[in-house]
């Protein structure tokens, strides 16, 4: 278990007299003073005393000192502590202490271990795009805080962060995809921690767009500031070219930057040709009218598939849950479903119900002519497998659930 320690002062002085008789002699007794303080900024610690043998817990306020009289002189006392908040914050060993001198003037430290899930809220910073916040949760692993060092820092595993001290000073080193920091210097009071930003950027001249995470970044040149945590698929999209690298993940650079390159590609609908981009309004089930416009240039950087169906086809129906369960379990590793709908007379208000609950892009192949046209599509399902470069892997009728795994299971990343 992580810990630091507390020290607790434990005085124990002897405040008692002895009284003889020829028929009885009178068991010395002392006075144990109990005080616990937090070391790091030196406040009291409340919680609860138990002391072998006693049969009532005492409790401290965490201000001043705990009078425990009566204690037998002589004795092994095993005093536990229990903070207030011990269930967030801390457990305690046991301590043993003889109560034997009159005025013990030595510190008695007593450990606390903080819990492998707590948490402490320190003076600290962090800026964004999305403002400042105060507050944020840290915590140090097996050192004592905040003199010791080097340390390992931790940080919400939602924030991905560089570290860095009030001057400007770099502390640690960022590794994005992980939530710890290496302080490599004694650390000040104050924290600032700088969220890392990524510079994408195309070739000089090269006509094309940035895609991170299925969303155009417009320009040549781009830089992404406070990325969302997690594995954001970044590509970049021209027309009849490849971008190399096909894609990369944020998660793997730290403050740093990503160029892409290009290849020309002939564009078609078989295998191996880079499906053609496309523009088609974007519509979602049992809602009337569209929501923007969808660009199968978009997709660039994920596994995608385009099926082709409409409303009143029953064998589309029947395959749609399956894509949906698949999607779930690895749309985050860059699974895509892009339903296109080639009848002018299929309203998306009017789509079937159970198309409501799917996380599919639905689109209306309006245009003239209609892609469905351009692509031959004579029969319905028909299923274009894209690879994440944009050209086509194949093009299937029906897609069984085994087959559609094993594809993905093929060409994404673990």
């Amino acid at each position: 278990m992580k810990h630091f320690i507390l020290p607790l002062a434990l005085v124990a002085t002897l405040l008692t007299f002895s009284a003889c008789s020829i028929e009885e002699v009178e068991e010395p007794t002392g006075t144990l003073l109990f005080r616990a303080i937090n070391a790091a900024d030196s406040s009291g610690i409340a919680g609860q005393l138990s002391i072998t043998g006693e049969a009532d817990s005492h409790t401290y306020s965490g201000e001043g000192w705990l009078e425990v009289k009566g204690l037998p002189l002589g004795s092994n006392l095993v005093l536990h502590f229990t903070p207030a908040d011990a269930e967030n914050w801390f457990a305690v060993d046991d301590r043993m202490v003889r109560l034997e001198s009159a005025a013990p003037d030595t510190l008695q430290p007593l450990l606390l271990h903080a819990r492998a899930d707590s948490v402490r809220v320190l003076t600290v910073r962090t800026v964004g795009d999305h403002g400042e916040l105060a507050g944020l949760p840290l915590w140090l692993d097996g050192v004592r805080w905040p003199q010791d060092s080097p340390a390992t820092l931790y940080v919400d595993s939602r924030a991905h962060t560089l570290v860095a001290g009030n001057d400007g000073t770099v502390l640690g080193t960022c590794v994005r995809a992980d939530t710890s920091f290496q302080l490599d210097s004694p650390p000040t009071a104050d924290f600032l921690f700088r969220v890392p930003s990524v510079e994408l950027s195309l070739d000089p001249g090269a006509e094309g767009r940035v895609v991170l995470d299925g969303q155009w970044l417009e320009g040549g040149s781009q830089t992404v500031v406070d990325p969302a945590p997690g594995n954001l698929l970044v590509s970049a999209y021209r027309a009849g070219h490849v971008a190399e690298p096909v894609f990369t993940r944020l998660s793997g650079l730290c403050g740093g930057s990503q160029a892409f390159a290009w290849t020309p590609v002939e564009e078609g609908y078989t295998a191996g040709r880079l499906f053609p981009d496309f523009a088609m309004p974007h519509v979602v089930p049992g809602q009337a009218g569209d929501v923007g416009m969808f660009h199968l240039g978009q997709a660039r950087g994920r596994l995608t598939l385009v099926t082709f169906w409409y409303a009143t086809c029953v064998n589309c129906l029947l395959e749609m849950p399956h894509f949906q369960s698949l999607l779930e379990e690895y749309g985050p590793r860059g699974f895509r479903v892009v339903a296109v709908d080639p009848y002018p007379t299929d309203y998306p208000e009017n789509y079937p119900a159970q198309v409501e609950d799917y996380d599919f892009t639905f689109v209306r192949d309006a245009g003239s002519p209609p892609v469905a046209q351009l692509a031959q599509v004579g029969a319905f399902p028909t299923n274009f497998m894209v690879l994440p470069d944009g050209r086509i892997q194949a093009v299937y009728g029906g897609l069984s659930e085994e087959v559609l795994e094993a594809l993905l299971l093929e060409y994404l990343p673990e």
